[in-house]
């Protein structure tokens, strides 16, 4: 079993569009699972990685890492 977890802030415009995507490559599959979770605050972010919104991780690993991007940054 996979897990796609889409992790996004309030009103980010990505987080929609992403979801809707994870959504279908589940749906075309039966080993994949995809959650959403808000960031409400700059603890949770970084507890997260939070590299900015939507951040997608797939079993945990955030998918587009940039190192250059500090973790836990809400914007």
């Amino acid at each position: 079993m996979h897990t796609i977890t889409i992790v996004h802030t309030a009103g980010c415009a990505g987080a929609e569009g992403t979801a809707r995507v994870a959504g279908a490559l589940a749906a075309s599959r039966g080993d994949v699972t995809v959650d959403l979770v808000l960031v409400e605050d700059e603890a949770q972010a970084l507890a997260l990685g939070f590299r900015g919104s939507p951040t997608v991780l797939v079993d945990g690993a955030d998918i587009e890492a940039e190192p250059q991007s500090p973790v836990g940054t809400m914007g």
